[in-house]
């Protein structure tokens, strides 16, 4: 019976150091890639930002709930957290999944445009800031340059433009903009097939 409990203990710790080892091997090796994911959440269109060293960025939440099946498609199953929200624009149809994402994820920071919303959606947004423990909130203009991770920068031209840099790429999201995944390496944007 001891041999038996000895087996299990040796295969267990043999799975947790695989699982560590590719855990390691994917930090240390990884590809200096950021990874910019445009999909529809709702009536709305979201894009979620992963640099190298793993953190996420938000921009925008669709219409409703329906951010949080993006988001459990996109982020591994153990990720509870989100570095960044960008709200550009406090309508429905961008911001209307706020409460989801909040109540599914716990948030680091929400940078808000200076624009204000209707007074219920105003209500809305407050409602979910205020709930999240240790949140910060901040409210920038239009044109403003935010820098993440110190190699990630953004810029929320307008409601429905937003430039994300990552080194001397760049990648334009407005209207036109193909959904789909983008890898930004620092120097070329590849749209991922």
């Amino acid at each position: 019976m001891q041999v038996l409990k000895n087996g299990w203990f040796l295969l267990t710790c043999l799975i947790i150091l695989i699982t560590a080892n590719i855990f390691m091997y994917q930090t240390i090796f990884a590809h200096g890639k950021l990874v910019a994911t445009i999909r529809e959440a709702g009536k709305g269109t979201v894009v979620l930002v992963r640099d190298p060293a793993r953190h996420t960025l938000l921009v925008n939440t669709g219409s409703d709930a329906s951010i949080l099946r993006v988001l459990g498609e996109e982020l591994p199953p153990w990720q509870q957290s989100i570095d960044t929200v960008i709200l550009t624009d406090p309508t429905v149809s961008d911001a209307g999944g706020f409460q989801d994402v909040m109540s599914r994820y716990h948030v680091a920071t929400v940078i808000r445009s200076a624009m204000q919303g209707s007074p219920s959606m105003e209500s809305s947004l407050s409602t979910a800031i205020h709930l999240e423990k240790g949140l910060q909130e901040r409210s920038v203009p239009f044109g403003a340059e935010l820098l993440f991770n110190h190699a990630v920068r953004v810029v929320v031209l307008s409601p429905h433009v937003v430039i994300i840099s990552y080194g001397m790429s760049s990648l334009t999201v407005s209207s036109t903009t193909p959904l789909g995944v983008y890898s930004l390496n620092g120097e070329t944007v590849t749209k991922n097939d």
